[in-house]
């Protein structure tokens, strides 16, 4: 049950870090750190890929997880 678990466990794990990298990448928009000497944000050609990609997470991977979860529940 644990090696069916942790695929799971990996993929709260890249989330949780894309939420990071998102919110590095949206903090000289929103807050003003890191902004460049002429005021833009440094960070803005790879900020819209993070989000899609974050996007992405929540899509077929949260039936991966039911499905885990599932035959987890069976097994066990």
């Amino acid at each position: 049950m644990s090696t069916l678990l942790t695929p799971v466990f990996l993929h709260i794990v890249w989330c949780a870090l894309l939420y990071a990298l998102l919110t590095v990448a949206r903090a000289p928009v929103v807050w003003g750190v890191g902004r460049s000497k002429n005021g833009s944000n440094p960070f803005h050609s790879i900020q819209p890929k993070i989000s899609a990609n974050l996007s992405n997470q929540f899509e077929w991977p949260m039936f991966f997880h039911i499905a885990c979860l599932r035959i987890a529940n069976r097994n066990g």
